[in-house]
Order: structure tokens, then C-alpha cells, then sequence
């Protein structure tokens, strides 16, 4: 209801930054953690916590009686707070940070039988293939803060502050008129990040082995 409450009161920008606190400052340059909602962000929200609802649900029948219960479950939450706040990120740097914790608890699901030889190479199959996809998504990342850092709208800002949102739809229009071929290659390296973690062609390799994990790690 808090969630829906902000999505009402958005500003005519199409969303609501939450009042966020400063996580980190190192001389003149702080990092802020805020929640970004919006409309997207709430239904992908829903989606998240709707199935993961339903996954907690059946896993707690499929893996009563395991003697890893406990690390399923704190490995599992790990797994969906990171997806939520993935959602919720209000700038790129954040939302990296909980995609890679999304990676790290993909690992250790795929990985959970580790004693079992074919699950343990499972796991590092699709550790090694993310890897691949999550440092062109690292990259793209880096170059999209150099590149608004070239624009008036981020000269003046820190890298932290040119990757907020709002600072790179603000950007977004000049880069797409000056520098077209590099925000082309900034998409595709996204994009190829995106590819990775959602086990599309070429990087969909790890998947089939990834049913090595228990069976609600599949959902």
C-alpha cells in the first residue's frame, strides 16, 4: 500500500524517488541509496514477490527433511531481496550491485548439492558463462557515466550522480543526437548483460544444467 501510495503522488516525470540516505562518502563524492517507483517497477515488483511467494510455498514441502533447509531458505531470500531491490534501484550502479547479487545466489541454488559432482560443475558453468555477460553489462554501464559526463547535463556531476535515472533520461536526447554510434554500442552492451542473465542465445548454455538444483530452484 506504501508502494502504491508513492506511485500516486509521482511527479510528472513518471515516478517517485524515495527520501534516501547517504551510504558512502569519499572526499567531495557521496553515494546515495534511494528507491525508484514507478508503474513498471510496481508490476515487476508484483511479479517478484507473487512467485516467489508461490516457489516459498512449494519448497517448503520439497525440502523438508533436508539437511540444508535453513541454507535453502536464507540463500532463497537472498535470491528474492535482491530481486526486489533490483526493481526498486534508482540508478544503474545500484541496480549493478543487486544483479550481481542475483548471480551469486543463482550460483549457490544451482550449487546446492555440491557434493554431487555434475552440480558443482553446474554451478560454475553458469558462474563463468554470467561472468561473460555481467562484465559487458559492467562495461556499458561505465561508458553510459563517461559518456553523460561529456553532456552539460553531467559535466559537473560525480560518475555516482550521472548514473541516477533521471540524469540519464535527462542526458538521453543529447547523447542521441551527438553521440549516436556510442550510445548504440553502450545498448548493445546492456543488452548483451541482459542476454546473459535471462539465458538467451549465445549464453543460454548454462541453463539445461542448471536443473541440477533442487527443483524449486528451477521456477
Amino acid at each position: 500500500m506504501v508502494l502504491l501510495q508513492w506511485n500516486a503522488e509521482a511527479s510528472d516525470t513518471g515516478f517517485q524517488i524515495a527520501e534516501g540516505y547517504r551510504y558512502l562518502e569519499i572526499g567531495n563524492v557521496d553515494l546515495n541509496l534511494a528507491l525508484r517507483v514507478d508503474t513498471l517497477c510496481l508490476t515487476l515488483l508484483s511479479a517478484v514477490t507473487s512467485i516467489s511467494a508461490m516457489i516459498a510455498i512449494y519448497s517448503k514441502g520439497y525440502m523438508h527433511g533436508d539437511d540444508g533447509y535453513a541454507r535453502y531458505f536464507a540463500v532463497f531470500c537472498g535470491f528474492v531481496f535482491s530481486m526486489t531491490m533490483l526493481v526498486l534501484s534508482h540508478n544503474l550502479l545500484m541496480m549493478y550491485a543487486f544483479w550481481e547479487g542475483v548471480g551469486t545466489c543463482s550460483y549457490l541454488l544451482i550449487g546446492y548439492w555440491f557434493r554431487k559432482p555434475s552440480a558443482a560443475r553446474a554451478a560454475t558453468k553458469a558462474f563463468l558463462v554470467n561472468r561473460i555477460a555481467d562484465t559487458a553489462f559492467l562495461f556499458g554501464i561505465l561508458l553510459l557515466a563517461y559518456a553523460i559526463g561529456h553532456t552539460d547535463v553531467g559535466a559537473s556531476q560525480s560518475w555516482f550522480a550521472r548514473l541516477d535515472f533521471q540524469t540519464i533520461f535527462d542526458a538521453a536526447p543529447v547523447l542521441a543526437e551527438k553521440h549516436a554510434g556510442l550510445l548504440s554500442t553502450i545498448a548493445w552492451l546492456l543488452m548483451i548483460g541482459a542476454i546473459g542473465k535471462s539465458a538467451q542465445f549465445p549464453f543460454h548454455v548454462w541453463l539445461p544444467d542448471a536443473m541440477e538444483g533442487p527443483t524449486p530452484v528451477s521456477a
